[in-house]
């Protein structure tokens, strides 16, 4: 989509109170994805960033009610792809610690010593890696917990972080296209048992060797870690793993075996649950001498080498939810935002998180099968076309069918990647150093375009 498509997708269902405020937002989601990087004075003119904090100081616009329209944007996204659709849910950290004004209205977060929210989020993206949008975000605020407090009030509290993952589930469409990944902070037999009661499927990272009974129907007891050690491998597959962030992916043969099992509720309850098994296959992949081991759990049957390899395809998608966290964080500055109420900052943070969604799909779009036919000016406005094929190409008159991939590898030359074909697609740091300059030239014609006026004038 373009910007303009995709901005009003995202929206214009957003219910602000004023017709006027849904078409402000609409508005500001353009122009933030126009100039995605840097600070909001440094990316909106004068008129709309006044706008802009006019309309998040109003208190029909909260952070829930522009989540629940960007949800509503990328649920049709997702209503119009075909295929498996990933949900990643995760959470990530974000430090306000420097705004004094707001100490008072945060809570504490790391080792105690930020100030901040734990940003809970899930996003959407297709099962070959391609960014959909964000369905759903939780801005939790860490409170002290009680002194002596017992096991059962624990269980009770609600606002215990472990119920970050069933509150990340809310609203989501009951169908089997969808698959729940998460990572190991997710296992938890409350989570799971919920995951369970719905027609989605999953993947969870297994944490933590828990009890189970062998096969679905059995009563021998083991523990899942050793029991699925001791079967057999179906087989050897190279995969493309990062086990690091901001560490390129690496090239790793794994074995992998499978088995099926019933996991067992915990003798001592750490949440709201049943005292039923939990009927589950299990993954194991492993790499001796790499020192790499992973346990993941599935709700569907998995009986072949090509069914567990497509589960940790799966699995290993959720590093686009990373890149997303790097881009609202490096790319969209959220953590810079000066407000200095949370009132006006939450709302903000998920506009520029709906943003940050928007880089991504552009940088997937470089990367697509029809990336090297399908124009740019389908979804990078004309200006920053222009702008940007006079800097690569001043000699040159720029053809109406500039491509996707043209205008992603020229970007990414401004961001400094050298262009070779050894070299691949430009990454996501490449190419926000590339926004960061093309921002300032966009900048720089404009102000260019408004002295010639006042010559004009003169």
């Amino acid at each position: 989509m373009d910007v303009v498509s995709w901005s009003e997708r995202m929206g214009r269902t957003a219910e602000l109170g004023d017709e006027r405020r849904t078409s402000r937002l609409v508005r500001l989601l353009a122009g933030l994805a126009t100039h995605p990087v840097g600070s909001l004075p440094l990316r909106l003119p004068r008129h709309d960033l006044k706008a802009a904090y006019r309309l998040c100081s109003q208190e029909a616009v909260t952070h829930q009610a522009v989540a629940q329209a960007i949800r509503r944007g990328t649920l049709s996204l997702i209503d119009e792809t075909p295929g498996d659709i990933l949900l990643l849910h995760d959470t990530t950290e974000l430090n306000f610690f420097m705004r004094f004004s707001l100490h008072g209205q945060l809570g504490p977060i790391g080792k105690g010593t930020g100030r901040g929210y734990l940003c809970h989020s899930c996003v959407a993206f297709t099962s070959s890696g391609q960014m959909l949008g964000v369905v759903g975000q939780i801005l939790h605020q860490r409170v002290p917990v009680p002194k002596g407090e017992t096991y059962g009030k624990k269980r009770k509290r609600k606002t215990r972080e472990s119920l970050l993952w069933l509150r990340g589930t809310e609203g989501l469409p009951d169908d089997p296209r969808l698959i729940d990944v998460c990572d190991r902070g997710a296992d938890t037999f409350e989570f799971l048992e919920h995951l369970m009661q719905s027609r989605r499927r999953f993947v969870v990272r297994a944490g933590q060797n828990r009890r189970c009974f062998v096969g679905h129907e059995g009563n021998e007891e083991a523990k899942v870690f050793d029991h699925l050690r001791q079967q057999k491998p179906l087989g050897t597959q190279a995969f493309s793993l990062r086990r690091k962030k901001n560490r390129p992916a690496q090239q790793v043969e794994l074995q992998v075996s499978v088995a099926a099992i019933q996991l067992r509720p915990p003798s001592k309850h750490k949440g709201r649950h049943g005292h039923q098994p939990l009927k589950v296959w299990c993954v194991r992949l492993w790499n001796e001498k790499a020192r790499l081991e992973r346990f993941l759990y599935v709700k569907h049957p998995v009986n072949t080498l090509e069914d567990a390899v497509q589960v940790e395809q799966w699995y290993e998608r959720r590093w686009g939810q990373e890149d997303w966290h790097k881009g609202l964080k490096t790319g969209c500055g959220v953590e810079d935002l000066q407000f200095t109420s949370v009132a006006r900052l939450e709302p903000m943070i998920m506009i520029l998180s709906a943003v940050a969604g928007w880089l991504l799909q552009l940088r997937d779009a470089g990367r697509a099968e029809d990336a090297a036919t399908r124009p740019a000016s389908e979804i990078v406005p004309a200006e920053a076309l222009e702008t940007l094929h006079v800097w690569r190409h001043p000699d040159k008159t720029m053809p109406a069918d500039w491509s996707i991939r043209d205008f992603t590898l020229a970007l990414g030359r401004l961001g400094g990647h050298q262009n070779r074909r050894s070299d691949g697609m430009p990454g996501w740091i490449t190419l926000w150093r590339g926004y960061e300059r093309l921002t300032t030239m966009l900048d720089f014609r404009q102000a260019l375009r408004k002295a010639g006026r006042k010559k004009d004038v003169g």
